[in-house]
């Protein structure tokens, strides 16, 4: 065995007598390879900008830790870490290659799922289904992020 698949062993991510490819555990880190470039793009600029003053601000007034993460990085925070979220969730919902390719076809995800029930089961009702049940959790993430986007930004 290569020292990754001992080192997630170890670590009791994957089972000792199993190998690291192809697995669900390679599946979730191809996933997290993927889009995690895509949280730090918004996440970046948003920390970037930090108004130190309003930190240091929140720790005159003896804020213990949380109390100056609540009140005054996470408002600072919260529009690139909105964004950061929907461009991370909404393409690993749809996520079809990394699957394919790291999980040896034995991985299921939203999007293999619903593409599986189109082509190889000729189940369209239940393709259709579970296409419907991603487009609805994009609505409900998206209607989130803009209700956490005018609280932060204090707009009604």
């Amino acid at each position: 065995k290569l020292w990754p698949a001992k080192a997630a062993a170890a670590l009791g991510l994957i089972a000792s007598d199993t190998a690291l490819y192809p697995s669900p555990f390679a599946v979730q880190i191809g996933l997290v390879s993927t889009v995690l470039p895509m949280a730090v793009l918004p996440l970046y600029p948003s920390v970037e900008r930090l108004d130190r003053s309003l930190i240091e601000a929140a720790q005159d007034l003896y804020g213990g830790r949380w109390a100056v993460f609540r009140h005054a990085i996470l408002p600072q925070v919260a529009p690139g870490l909105s964004a950061a979220f929907i461009l991370t969730v909404i393409p690993a919902l749809g996520t079809l290659v990394v699957s394919e390719l790291l999980g040896g076809a034995k991985t299921a995800t939203l999007g293999t799922l619903a593409r599986d029930q189109y082509l190889k089961a000729r189940d369209w009702p239940f393709g259709a289904s579970v296409a419907l049940l991603v487009l609805l959790m994009v609505v409900v993430i998206v209607g989130i992020q803009g209700r956490l986007t005018r609280r932060y930004e204090g707009t009604p």
